[in-house]
């Protein structure tokens, strides 16, 4: 979908190109360019900005002398417990600080270096600002006995102390600006061109008929393409067969399921090699012929939502764990979840194009590249989960 928003923003920009010239789209690169931070990014950032602000507020935490325990992103404090959410990013501020310091620069400074150095203040400032936010929300409510800044409160704080900080960000920068170095604009006047009779230019049809049939291929193309994804098999239905000594054993009644919606097959199934041994949960999600909606890369389908109050991710691994499997290899992304009954390891991974990758770019490029092949868009994610004891693995 990110990639559909910057595509369309790019046409605008180059549509208006082509009707303005080289010389008008100079005079409007700046508006033009501005329009693509109208696409809503960032998700990507939100890991490595919620592990930093855990960082930064468990620092500071023992800095103040505060005992402090820390799971991932859960602070346990002796007045009450903390959780690093999605929301508690920083990735607004982070966006918000971004834009209007694109802005500012543009109108405030003529040298680039100015423009740059306020630019890197501007993606620096908000992510340490939003780690000092975290540690004085916990301090306040661990200094109240957890009755001040535990509800509404909490976010009015982090919006006043964001505004303040993006005040003085900007009234320091003021000091620098060079707006007032511009030079006056004097209109040059031009003396009025000579009236030159041009004979109307003959039209011919050939050419233009030649481009209209070289611009509508490339559609004709991809819907050939989705007619052959779509009349391709189509299974409803598959059966997982363990090999021995591993058996198939009953889901327990509240037993954790990844967030995947808009598959064409779900598969869910626990699976022992002996009895009373912690059983592996297989999950696996199937989507073809996918749509806005049943598309298996979305920021909805994920191991947890943050609308999920059981479970919590507490570490993810950054780099794939490679495991081999009948001597070929599969990269895992290796994720700890928590809740207040259980904790669990879970591996996950992509199949598509008949290769298996953990990065979800890379089964969008693949997707890609399978349905121009007329294979179509079929993928898959694999889970794999199971319970285990803090220290073991």
């Amino acid at each position: 979908m990110i990639i559909q928003q910057f595509s369309l923003v790019g046409m605008i920009v180059c549509a208006t190109w082509s009707q303005i010239g080289n010389a008008a789209f100079r005079q409007l690169l700046f508006p033009l360019l501005f329009l693509f931070l109208a696409v809503p990014f960032g998700e990507s950032f939100i890991p490595p900005l919620m592990d930093f602000t855990a960082d930064f507020a468990t620092a500071a935490i023992h800095l103040t002398g505060i005992p402090v325990y820390r799971e991932g992103n859960f602070l346990t404090l002796p007045t009450g417990n903390w959780s690093v959410v999605e929301a508690c990013s920083g990735l607004r501020y982070l966006i918000a600080s971004l834009t209007l310091g694109v802005l500012f620069a543009h109108l405030a400074y003529r040298h680039w270096t100015r423009k740059l150095l306020f630019l890197l203040a501007s993606l620096i400032v908000p992510v340490a600002a939003n780690g000092v936010r975290a540690y004085l929300i916990i301090l306040i409510g661990h200094l109240s006995g957890m009755k001040l800044a535990v509800g509404v409160d909490h976010l009015i704080y982090g919006w006043l102390f964001f505004g303040l900080v993006m005040f003085l960000l900007f009234w320091i920068g003021s000091f620098f600006r060079e707006d007032a170095l511009q030079e006056p604009f004097s209109p040059e006047i031009l003396p009025s061109p000579a009236v030159i009779a041009v004979p109307r230019p003959k039209i011919n049809p050939a050419p233009l008929g030649i481009l209209v049939f070289l611009a509508l291929l490339p559609r004709w193309h991809v819907d050939y393409l989705e007619h052959l994804s779509r009349s391709s098999a189509n299974p409803s239905s598959f059966v997982l067969t363990a090999p021995p000594p591993w058996s198939s054993v009953p889901l327990e009644s509240d037993h954790w399921t990844p967030h995947y919606t808009g598959e064409r097959i779900k598969f869910a199934e626990a699976y022992t090699p002996l009895q009373g041994t912690p059983p592996v949960t297989v999950f696996i999600a199937y989507y073809r012929n996918q749509t806005q909606g049943s598309s298996l890369i979305t920021s909805g389908n994920t191991l947890v939502i943050p609308q999920d109050h059981r479970w919590g991710k507490t570490r993810e691994s950054a780099h794939p764990l490679w495991v081999s499997v009948q001597t070929s290899p599969l990269p895992f992304t290796e994720t700890l979840i928590r809740s207040d009954r259980q904790r669990r390891v879970v591996w996950d991974c992509y199949w598509v194009d008949r290769r298996w990758v953990s990065s979800p770019y890379a089964v969008k490029a693949w997707e890609a590249w399978s349905v121009l092949k007329g294979q179509g868009d079929g993928a898959a994610v694999v889970v794999f989960s199971t319970p285990f004891l803090s220290g073991n693995t």
